[in-house]
């Protein structure tokens, strides 16, 4: 009788409010929801991942404003754990950049080991995976927590925030929890806005990367600042702003500026 009861309060034992590198494996996300690396070549919608791409870098512009979280990476990742934005303080993207972990890396399991990204991706869930835990250096020591995105009921991606250890999770996980359901309402608002620089933009079809770039240098950053944000060479910004001023029709920055912002 004993024993059937403790069998009746393990089952009753209340979910964890995050998951840990203890659940890998455990609970594998819906296999609908997830893709392999090598299939999100083969497609050509990239809205979603722009809208949310550009949501993370404005409110994570503005949460870097706070002195609470320092230092620190904001990190978005699509469906398939490819990250395609990063950003935070200069010195530790860079240096995380050099270890690897840039836009473009993928952060599935197979190609980056034990990580907040991977975790969230295997159980579709809050994830915290602490410095050590990790089995890339790319991570830097830092400890990282990741929450899913949802569109229409679906895993559309994933974004993680990075900062010392020694911070205290009960502030970073709600800053998290908060900035994923910011990008998720400012993504679904932007869907149903009829007139957005996003969608401006999107009308000239341009690649995932030169909507970044565009989406940069509209909001006023440099060359340099651009190439630093996305871990590229400056001449590779350059030769994207030609690509873009091509694409929409335009010939010099401040044309580009009218174009897409005096509206």
């Amino acid at each position: 009788m004993r024993r059937r009861e403790a069998g009746i309060r393990a089952i009753r034992k209340p979910l964890k409010p995050w998951c840990t590198v203890d659940d890998f494996d455990r609970n594998p996300a819906d296999k609908q929801e997830r893709e392999r690396p090598g299939e999100q070549k083969e497609k050509t919608d990239l809205g979603p991942h722009a809208k949310h791409a550009e949501a993370i870098r404005k409110l994570a512009g503005e949460i870097e404003k706070l002195t609470l979280v320092k230092p620190h990476l904001f990190l978005y990742a699509d469906e398939a754990g490819v990250v395609r934005h990063i950003q935070g303080e200069s010195r530790l993207t860079s240096r995380l950049g050099e270890a690897g972990l840039r836009a473009g890396a993928s952060l599935a399991r197979e190609q980056a080991g034990r990580n907040a990204v991977a975790l969230a991706m295997a159980t579709g869930r809050l994830s915290v995976v602490e410095g050590l835990e990790h089995d890339k250096r790319a991570f830097g020591a830092l400890s990282w927590i990741c929450s899913p995105l949802r569109r229409e009921a679906r895993t559309s991606g994933y974004v993680a925030l990075g900062s010392p250890p020694s911070g205290e999770l009960a502030f970073r996980v709600p800053l998290l929890q908060q900035l994923a359901r910011s990008v998720e309402g400012r993504t679904e608002r932007a869907a149903s806005d009829p007139d957005t620089v996003q969608k401006r933009l999107e009308e000239h079809r341009l690649t995932f990367r030169e909507m970044q770039v565009a989406g940069d240098w509209l909001e006023g950053l440099t060359v340099e600042e651009i190439a630093e944000r996305l871990g590229i060479a400056e001449q590779t910004v350059r030769t994207f702003i030609k690509k873009i001023y091509a694409k929409t029709g335009v010939n010099h920055k401040g044309e580009f500026f009218i174009r897409f912002l005096k509206r």
